[in-house]
């Protein structure tokens, strides 16, 4: 799989606390249609936050266990 290592934010945006959800990524400056703004990578901030895989079995576990929100 060709999946970035590090996530990557843009400096225009920044995750704030929200009523809504909790938390939220607010935008700080004006973003251009179709301009990237976060890239999600397997780790962000020395923590490993995504496992990308495309082992069925470690798929279905890590869904089981609600570690993934497709069903």
């Amino acid at each position: 799989m060709d999946v970035p290592r590090e996530s990557r934010f843009s400096p225009k945006i920044e995750v704030r606390g929200s009523r809504v959800h909790g938390r939220g990524t607010i935008a700080l400056a004006f973003v251009e249609p179709g301009e990237v703004v976060e890239i999600w990578g397997e780790w962000w901030q020395g923590r490993r936050t995504v496992e990308y895989t495309d082992n069925r079995e470690q798929a279905e576990g890590a869904r089981s266990d609600g570690r993934c929100p497709v069903p």
